[in-house]
């Protein structure tokens, strides 16, 4: 059978591979994006809410918004429902997951943005008058759209040489922000467990090994600092806006050290929630290396 010249353009999620960024991406076209705020939390009896788009490239981009579920697993990855049953505690976080799409309404769903220009997108929350007290959310996804010529061109498929199979994979980056809409007044509380100290390795510097566990009804979010007890030294390790999201009960994580830790030092994590009440203490665990 005689070779045929073929041409390929590889087309994912509605046209091209997408890489979804959490609150912005920097480089050319789409990429320089900045979206904010970078987390939304709507309390009891909101019913709106703004989001602030930022085109900083140096291309005119055009921009589909649209709302999308997403599910964080036990290792703090955050997934598309569909994809994540065979993952280790997919299946039950997916489960536990409580949408917001069907209670907000956004506008616009597409922009076209200059350099240097920004557009507000507004939403509207319309809560069931039954809806249950409790945590739900979905994602504010603001993706690229490739321009139409970034296919392959005439010319371009015809250079395939016979049996060739030509492809072309553009990305269309994305920011993705979550929208948590509260219903009554659920809580949260925060409890660091399993604290293992993991010494330098060939190519992995010394680290602390956790799990973040979360009760009620709420997702956690906030910030984790590990420190030398009784020491005056900067921080060994900082992780900002950690989320333990309300689909998943504990979070497993691992913070790289600014230095090895020596048998039988003492050291001190705390977890800092940023909706903690006034005078509510931090989740602390003294942990003595063994």
């Amino acid at each position: 059978m005689q070779s045929r010249r073929r041409a390929v353009q590889v087309l994912v999620l509605g046209g091209f591979a997408t890489a979804v960024l959490p609150g912005s991406a920097a480089g050319q076209g789409g990429e320089d994006l900045t979206i904010s705020p970078k987390r939304l939390v709507l309390a009891a009896g909101a019913r709106s809410a703004t989001v602030f788009l930022l085109n900083r490239g140096t291309e005119t981009t055009t921009y589909a918004i649209e709302l999308a579920d997403r599910v964080m697993l036990p290792d703090g990855r955050i997934r598309e429902p569909g994809d994540v049953a065979d993952e280790p505690g997919g299946a039950e976080a997916t489960a536990l997951l409580q949408t917001a799409k069907e209670m907000i309404v956004f506008s616009p769903r597409r922009v076209t943005l200059r350099p240097g220009e920004s557009q507000t997108v507004r939403l509207r929350i319309a809560r069931a008058a039954d809806l249950p007290e409790g945590e739900y959310r979905s994602h504010l996804t603001v993706t690229a759209v490739p321009p139409p010529d970034a296919g392959l061109t005439a010319e371009q498929a015809a250079q395939a040489r016979p049996g060739q199979m030509t492809i072309r994979i553009r990305t269309a980056f994305g920011v993705s922000i979550p929208v948590i809409v509260r219903q009554g007044d659920p809580r949260a509380g925060a409890e660091i467990r399993d604290v293992r100290y993991m010494p330098p390795a060939s190519g992995r510097q010394a680290a602390l090994a956790l799990a973040l566990v979360r009760t009620g009804k709420a997702s956690l979010y906030g910030d984790l600092t590990v420190r030398a007890a009784g020491s005056g030294e900067p921080p060994l390790a900082q992780a900002r806006g950690v989320a333990v999201y309300a689909e998943i009960g504990r979070r497993t994580l691992e913070l790289p050290l600014r230095r090895r830790l020596s048998q039988g030092e003492r050291v001190e994590i705390v977890f800092a929630d940023e909706a903690a009440r006034r005078g509510e203490p931090p989740a602390r665990f003294d942990y003595t290396v063994t």
